[in-house]
């Protein structure tokens, strides 16, 4: 078992509720009650998986793979012979999370245990499948911030979502979009028509469907149940990752004194042009809210100011070192580094705090 990276750097990035890569990552996993017991096995290709699964018997896995890979999914880790429990110990990278044969309130339980448990660079997003029975749990799952439900018919839909989320190319250029309208491979469901009524009441609670549309069948809605657009709560789980990493990379190299403040700076912006790049920070906005003040050591300290342009699509405020007690800098702690970031829906503030120096 690893010693937690928050010991050394805890990020943790929170909405703003107040009015107004490598390429293809290794981040979807697929937990099955089929196979051998702690078998993992990465997927790349159909062929590969079709080859993998001869002769053994993977029935309800087989759908799950098929349209993840039929719908362009990169990469996929097979949990073999595995209990839903897994899910929260995997690896950080690992943020999309199905299950073969989840029924929608076991989701509904497995994503409050998210929430609650993995915060920050944990954080994991858990896909779940809807059926016409299901409806009447739909405004039940309203408040859960760490799941997203495709409605369907055809077993192990979900994985479209999954599909989807593999291929954005993080180090890339406008590679972010929305999930909606996406084209996909899915048969449409005629035994359950989507009427009127019915689309109005999945799109009122989040959840993403199918139609056919300008010719193509493509997802329709793009939200978490939580109703904050699902790319984009993906993108901040990654940004939380990637900009750990850096800060960590950063960290031994022991850089020390103004130096290692510039540093800092540099890092970050190097690691947040990148987002700006994939198109998921945008440089269009400004902070409408009151001015952001923090209190450190009994001093109070301005971050933002009301109205400031957030131009480059985030905006760093490091403490001087004169914010520390001789306690703090005898432990090697860095001023606190506090970040707005701006995405395509909100603007967020995060703070970075920790022995880094």
């Amino acid at each position: 078992m690893g010693v937690d990276v928050r010991k050394f750097i805890d990020v943790n990035i929170t909405h703003s509720n107040q009015p107004s890569i490598v390429n293809a990552r290794d981040t979807v996993v697929l937990i099955t009650s089929e196979g051998e017991t702690d078998v993992k096995k990465l997927l790349t290709s159909k062929a590969e998986w079709d080859a993998y699964k001869e002769g053994k018997v993977f029935t309800n896995t087989d759908p799950y793979v098929q349209i993840f890979f039929a719908n362009g999914g990169a990469k996929l880790l097979l949990v073999e012979a595995a209990s839903t429990t897994v899910a929260t110990t995997l690896e950080d990278k690992y943020i999309v999370i199905a299950v073969v044969g989840l029924a929608l309130n076991d989701a509904k339980t497995l994503a409050t245990t998210f929430d609650t448990t993995l915060k920050g660079t944990h954080r994991k997003i858990l896909l779940a499948r809807a059926t016409n029975a299901d409806l009447a749990i739909l405004p039940t799952l309203t408040g859960i911030q760490s799941l997203a439900v495709k409605y369907s018919e055809t077993v192990g839909a979900e994985m479209t979502i999954a599909a989807y989320l593999s291929k954005i190319k993080i180090e890339g250029t406008n590679t972010v979009h929305d999930y909606c309208f996406t084209t996909e491979t899915l048969e449409p469901d005629f035994t359950v028509p989507i009427t009127d009524a019915l689309f109005d009441e999945l799109s009122e609670n989040n959840v993403n469907f199918n139609l056919n549309l300008a010719g193509a069948i493509r997802n329709v809605g793009g939200n978490m149940t939580s109703g904050y657009p699902l790319v984009n709560e993906y993108m901040l789980i990654v940004l939380h990752q990637t900009v750990t990493e850096q800060l960590l990379a950063l960290l031994v190299t022991k850089i020390k004194g103004n130096k290692a403040l510039s540093s800092i700076r540099t890092v970050l912006s190097q690691e947040l042009n990148t987002y700006v790049q994939n198109g998921y920070l945008t440089t269009d906005k400004r902070w409408t809210h009151e001015d952001w003040t923090v209190v450190h050591n009994g001093i109070e300290f301005t971050i933002i100011k009301q109205n400031t342009p957030i131009s480059l699509g985030y905006y760093i405020q490091v403490l001087p070192w004169s914010a520390l007690t001789a306690n703090e800098i005898a432990a090697h702690q860095a001023p606190p580094i506090y970040i707005v970031i701006a995405d395509s829906y909100s603007v967020r503030k995060l703070a970075l705090i920790g022995e880094v120096i």
